[in-house]
């Protein structure tokens, strides 16, 4: 599991709910720093912990990050994996915005299932505004994360490639993408 600096609430949270669904089971082993591979949420640091895990673990079953446009191994062909590994990366559970999504399809990653990510988000705005405003609290302090995006299955939606639009505009969005892009660009 990869996320942001070491100790960030959203990393030991995901890396909690992981251990809580798989662990009973006793079929997954963790590899990696505990909770998760610091990777401060940087591109170019993902790459190195990323490809240094790939080359030193024989198998990697899955790759699970909190942030996905950080965190995928681009090769665009097997002459450019490292050495010691000839395998295409492993499969992605992840949130990614449409970066991600270029960047997926660009890093030949096996599979992609995407939550949707940005609700979290909104869920923490209407709380913050209705206590400071003495309005309607949400029903909930809790969201379930759902799939949005799944490349293996197409459901409920397929992974999207909109190249088009800026990095940071998510398809998952109440706001469509279109409004978003205009937004971004000002």
């Amino acid at each position: 599991m990869l996320s942001g600096p070491k100790g960030n609430s959203q990393g030991v949270d995901e890396n909690t709910g992981l251990h809580k669904i798989l662990d009973p089971s006793g079929k997954y082993k963790f590899i990696g720093e505990q909770p998760f591979e610091v990777t401060n949420w940087d591109p170019a640091l993902s790459q190195k912990v990323l490809s240094a895990d790939i080359a030193k673990y024989p198998k990697i079953d899955v790759i699970v990050s909190d942030f996905g446009r950080r965190s995928s191994v681009r090769w665009a062909s097997q002459e450019e994996r490292p050495a010691r590994s000839r395998r295409w990366p492993p499969p992605t559970a992840t949130s990614w915005a449409a970066t991600g999504r270029r960047t997926w399809r660009e890093s030949h990653v096996q599979a992609l299932h995407r939550v949707d990510a940005n609700d979290h988000a909104r869920l923490a705005i209407d709380w913050a505004v209705a206590l400071a405003t003495g309005g309607k609290k949400p029903a909930s302090t809790h969201f379930p994360s759902l799939v949005f995006e799944d490349s293996t299955t197409g459901k409920p939606n397929p992974v999207e490639c909109k190249a088009n639009l800026p990095g940071d505009i998510y398809l998952s969005a109440q706001l469509p993408a279109a409004a978003q892009a205009k937004l971004v660009k000002k």
